[in-house]
C-alpha cells in the first residue's frame, strides 16, 4: 500500500485536457506554456487538470521543466484513497498512483489542488473513504484539498449499484459524519480545506489545516448537534437554495420558506426518502 512513500522518496491559463494526454512526451505542452509567456508576460498563474497516472506518466525532469516553463499549479481529482473503491467506480489507476504522482507534483515544486469525493463508497465504504483518503493526503500534503459530496447519476453504473441495492446512498448527515472522520484525520499541515461547490451541504467548513482545523470541526459539529428536525430543515433548504450557511437558520424569512417547502415536500409524500431526494438534487448540479 502507498504508507511505504513519503514525501521526497519520489523524483490562470487551462490547459486542459492535461498534462499528460499528449503522445509525444512535453514537447506540445511545452510549446504552448511558450506561447503563453510571450504573449502574456504578466501571466502569474498557469494551470491544468492532470490525473495521477498522466502525471507518472512523466519523469521528474519533465515535472520540473514544465514547472521552469511557467506550468505552476495541477488540478488532480483523486477523488479517494481507497483501493476498493477506485475500483468500484472504474477509475483507471489505484492508490499507489495517486500518492506518487502528488508527490511527484509537490517535488518538482507546482501547487497541487486534490479533489476528493465524499460518499463516493456508499454506506458501506464509508468509513473506508474517510481514513484512506485521509492516509493518502498526508503523505502528499497538497496546498489545497477540495472538497465535494458525490452526486450519482440514475443512468451511470454507480446508479445501476444503487438499484439493484449493491451500494446504498448515504443521508446528508452521514455524509457530513464521514466529512468529519476525514478532517479529523488529516494532519495539521499547511494545506487549505475547502468546501467550495454548491453540492456541498457545509460551505463553511473551509480554512488552513494547519490553525483551523478545530474550527472546521466545530461547525460539522455544530451541524450535528442540531435537533432532528433543524438538521433536516437546514438540508432540504439548503438543497433548495434557500440556505447558504448555518447561521441563515437564523433569519426568520428564510427559516420559514424552508419549513414552507418541507411541509409541502412532505404533503406530496409523507414517506419521501430524503437520501435520493438529496442525491437526485446533488447530481443535477455537476
Amino acid at each position: 500500500m502507498f504508507e511505504k512513500f513519503h514525501r521526497g522518496d519520489i523524483y490562470s491559463a487551462d490547459l486542459s485536457p492535461g498534462i499528460g494526454s499528449e503522445q509525444s512526451g512535453s514537447r506540445p505542452v511545452l510549446r504552448i506554456l511558450d506561447a503563453i509567456n510571450q504573449n502574456f508576460p504578466d501571466m502569474q498563474y498557469i494551470t491544468s487538470y492532470a490525473r495521477a497516472d498522466s502525471i507518472t506518466r512523466k519523469n521528474p525532469a519533465e515535472l520540473k521543466a514544465l514547472r521552469q516553463a511557467g506550468l505552476n499549479h495541477l488540478y488532480s481529482g483523486m477523488e479517494t484513497g481507497s483501493d476498493r473503491i477506485l475500483k468500484l467506480i472504474n477509475k483507471g489507476f489505484d492508490a499507489d498512483t495517486v500518492v506518487r504522482s502528488g508527490c511527484m507534483a509537490k517535488d518538482a515544486d507546482m501547487i497541487l489542488s486534490e479533489f476528493i469525493l465524499l460518499g463516493i463508497g456508499g454506506k458501506e465504504l464509508s468509513e473506508e473513504n474517510a481514513a484512506q483518503t485521509a492516509k493518502a493526503l498526508n503523505i502528499i500534503q497538497p496546498d489545497f484539498i477540495r472538497v465535494h459530496a458525490t452526486g450519482i447519476k440514475p443512468e451511470s453504473k454507480l446508479g445501476e449499484f444503487v438499484r439493484d441495492g449493491s451500494f446504498t446512498l448515504q443521508s446528508e448527515e452521514e455524509i457530513v459524519i464521514e466529512q468529519k472522520l476525514f478532517l479529523q484525520q488529516l494532519h495539521e499541515m499547511d494545506s487549505y480545506y475547502v468546501n467550495e461547490h454548491i453540492v456541498n451541504l457545509l460551505l463553511e467548513a473551509r480554512g488552513n489545516l494547519r490553525t483551523e482545523k478545530q474550527e472546521m470541526l466545530s461547525t460539522i459539529d455544530r451541524f450535528l448537534t442540531l435537533p432532528p428536525d433543524e438538521r433536516l430543515l437546514f438540508t432540504v433548504g439548503r438543497r433548495l437554495n434557500i440556505f447558504f450557511r448555518l447561521d441563515d437558520l437564523k433569519k426568520p424569512k428564510l427559516y420559514q420558506k424552508a419549513g414552507e417547502s418541507l411541509q409541502q415536500i412532505l404533503s406530496k409524500n409523507p414517506h419521501v426518502d430524503f437520501a435520493a431526494l438529496c442525491n437526485y438534487v446533488r447530481q443535477s448540479q455537476i
